[in-house]
């Protein structure tokens, strides 16, 4: 009979491919031979997921670590909920700016790929929103199967910050070649999502929230109207709270490695806020050392043996 240590790979794939990422995230966790598995079956989750856009997934994935590169958007969110199988319409690049033009350069030579967006067309436009969003310009691409490539060329050299700038709390969440992650797993793994906030995003909001909603995500303003955080004036407690300033490494984040023994993890510099619509809370009053306010998004960095702000982008509240 068949034990878990005499299982091939390809026989491990197929019996967890249904299961849940908590669940395979405990399984790593019972021994060595399981945390190698479940890296290996992750990791070739990634690569089904990214086949659907690409045939030579393996050049991509290696060319995006070379780019300290990540992907989001609804590929993350779709790696994310094993649970919750749907077919993510596009596939989300995002790369610091002084290497997009490399990734760029490879979709097109590499994978054979149509540039169809990119950053003197109509759609890069408005500097404003780009700039709330952690971005230089987006260059959209056309796969020869008709799939849609978007690669983000991010205004910052951590791209995640981007990434914290999603509409919705369910997209704050990355994957790459090393690792991955999500800002809010206690709503995602539950498939509900907070959104972000609106007044940036209203150029085509109900198309995004008619793709959750279809993939059955329970979207709200804010955790209080779940039954577990009824009545709590601000949710910061749990870290479901919409105007509370979050990390990518803080105690209510989820950030994996596939091989966590191989070195320490990085810490994230990334800093924000979902919305900036009061919580009930203190949450929207928080200010650092030097006394400056954090709005969307700020990049800490190194002052001595503490981080500071560096600058941060302002909501319009």
């Amino acid at each position: 009979m068949p034990t878990f240590s005499t299982l091939t790979f390809e026989e491990h794939v197929v019996i967890w491919a249904a299961v849940d990422l908590p669940t395979l995230l405990v399984l790593r966790s019972c021994s060595h031979n399981a945390l190698t598995v479940v890296g290996e079956v992750l990791r070739a989750s990634v690569s089904l997921l990214c086949r659907q856009f690409l045939d030579d997934t393996a050049a991509f994935l290696q060319e995006l670590s070379h780019c300290r590169g990540v992907i989001g958007g609804q590929v993350a969110v779709r790696f994310m909920l094993r649970d919750l199988p749907f077919v993510p319409e596009s596939l989300e690049v995002y790369v610091p700016p002084d290497v997009h033009l490399e990734m760029q350069r490879h979709l097109l030579d590499t994978h054979h790929m149509t540039l169809l967006v990119s950053f003197d067309s109509p759609e890069n436009a408005d500097e404003a929103w780009l700039a709330d969003h952690a971005l230089h310009y987006t260059d959209v691409l056309r796969t020869q199967q008709g799939r849609t490539i978007i690669l983000h060329r991010c205004s910052e050299a951590e791209p995640l910050a981007a990434v914290a700038c999603a509409p919705t709390s369910a997209e704050v969440t990355y994957v790459s070649p090393e690792g991955f992650g999500t800002a809010y797993p206690a709503l995602l793994f539950q498939h509900r999502a907070l959104v972000a906030d609106w007044a940036h995003d209203d150029r085509n909001i109900g198309a995004l929230l008619d793709w959750r909603r279809r993939r059955g995500i329970d979207l709200r303003m804010a955790a209080r109207v779940w039954p577990e955080y009824r009545g709590m004036y601000c949710a910061a407690a749990k870290w479901v709270c919409h105007t509370q300033p979050r990390t990518f490494t803080d105690g209510g984040a989820l950030a994996v490695r596939f091989s966590p023994l191989q070195g320490p993890r990085e810490e994230s510099t990334v800093m924000w806020r979902l919305d900036g619509r009061p919580c009930g809370g203190s949450c929207l009053h928080v200010e650092d050392a030097h006394g400056q306010k954090l709005y969307k998004y700020t990049i800490l960095v190194e002052d001595g043996e503490e981080y500071r702000w560096s600058y941060q982008h302002r909501f319009v509240l």
